[in-house]
């Protein structure tokens, strides 16, 4: 049985770096078919899309730019999603930084 909840950091310099710890992630996860949602800013949505061509239509993004910094309106982001898939019975992955 997988973990209930488990959160790693990962800490990256620039674009590839950022590429190197998400790709593969976020990949991974569409090739399982688990859900998975990217918050981050646009520019490294636009970046980690062109790397997942058609995969990128499998995976929710989410521009913190939008959200905003304050956790009273990321937390509600994050919530949303997982109860949206909790009910599948899978794995649900996230990757997210704050704006």
């Amino acid at each position: 049985m997988p973990d209930a909840f488990r959160h790693e950091a990962f800490f990256y310099a620039g674009e590839d770096e950022f590429l190197a710890g998400t790709l593969q992630f976020t990949r991974d996860a569409v090739a399982a078919d688990e859900p998975v949602l990217v918050a981050v800013r646009e520019d490294k949505i636009r970046l980690l899309r062109s790397k997942l061509g058609r995969d990128s239509k499998r995976v929710e993004f989410v521009d913190m730019a939008q959200v905003g910094e304050n956790p009273a309106r990321i937390i509600p982001v994050w919530r949303e999603f997982v109860d949206r898939h909790a009910g599948r019975g899978s794995v649900v992955r996230g990757i997210g930084e704050p704006a």
